[in-house]
């Protein structure tokens, strides 16, 4: 919760993530960062996160199958546009563990809806996966796969953890 860059270990393996974030962190770029299990994907993210709310710089960080759940289970239409507009438009979203979620054609809908708009609006979108964007594209129901890994491509830097 309250980790800044200091706190992270830095080695060979992740050290071109490491220097990924920090320019993440000082240009609002996007980035997909992708790896093995408990390689820090989402350490580094959270990190990101800290080090923004230091300098003032809001972010919201969620794991996918939460925002997900989360939108499903609005009571009424009108509660969950509000979240799917906030979700769309906020300044930076962090996108947890992208790739674990069960996968419908809602899903891959709402999840390239999110994505289009943040990439048109150019927002900085940060996304963790422990799949590099071919086989995320692959496990991304019906065409949404394809054009959610081009829309990932176009807007954030990609690097590989561990």
């Amino acid at each position: 919760k309250n980790k800044r860059a200091g706190d992270f270990n830095v080695t060979e393996e992740n050290s071109e993530a490491v220097g990924a974030a920090v320019e993440c962190i000082d240009n609002n770029q996007g980035l997909f960062i992708y790896g093995n299990v408990r390689t820090g994907k989402t350490l580094l993210s959270s990190i990101i996160v800290n080090e923004r709310a230091y300098n003032g710089k809001p972010s919201y960080f969620v794991t996918v199958t939460d925002m997900l759940d989360e939108l499903r289970e609005f009571d009424d239409a009108i509660s969950r546009r509000n979240k799917l507009t906030y979700l769309k438009n906020c300044q930076c979203l962090i996108i947890d563990d992208l790739g674990a979620e069960y996968q419908t054609d809602w899903v891959a809908s709402t999840l390239f809806t999110i994505l289009d708009t943040r990439y048109k609006s150019q927002l900085q979108t940060i996304i963790n996966s422990n799949f590099d964007l071919d086989t995320l594209s692959s496990r991304i129901k019906g065409y949404h796969g394809s054009r959610i890994a081009r829309r990932i491509r176009d807007m954030c830097q990609i690097v590989c953890i561990g």
